[in-house]
């Protein structure tokens, strides 16, 4: 339940028109990073507060769904797709992180001993 009146008037096409506390709005699909997100028009966004323009971009994409229209996907990123990269087991990097670790957990052991027969 919301504390704002909002109401859906019209769906044209992907761009949905509605009420909020008796002011009109009209909402289009715009992208958000990986998103695509319902944003009020640039000439009616500033007579509504920002809580106003959540509802009202809400509405709109129920509106849509209702209405069996797909939203426009989102853009693919201008970076791509995060890759991690796995080191091969044959890679030198690996084989020398695994020496130095093989040379770090000696010298530990070998300082636990020495600190436990000194007590």
């Amino acid at each position: 339940m919301s504390k704002y009146a909002v109401r859906v008037v019209s769906v044209v096409g992907t761009t949905v028109h509605g009420t909020c506390d008796g002011k009109t709005w009209e909402a289009a699909p715009f992208h958000w990073g990986g998103k695509t997100l319902m944003k009020v028009s640039d000439e009616l966004r500033s007579q509504f507060g920002q809580g106003e323009k959540v509802v009202i971009g809400q509405a709109a994409k129920d509106a849509l769904r209702r209405a069996e229209t797909a939203l426009p996907p989102a853009p693919e990123g201008k970076r791509g797709p995060r890759s991690t990269a796995v080191a091969a087991p044959g890679d030198s990097r690996v084989a020398e992180l695994e020496a130095r670790l093989a040379e770090l957990e000696a010298f530990l052991a070998a300082n636990l001993v020495m600190d436990e027969a000194a007590e």
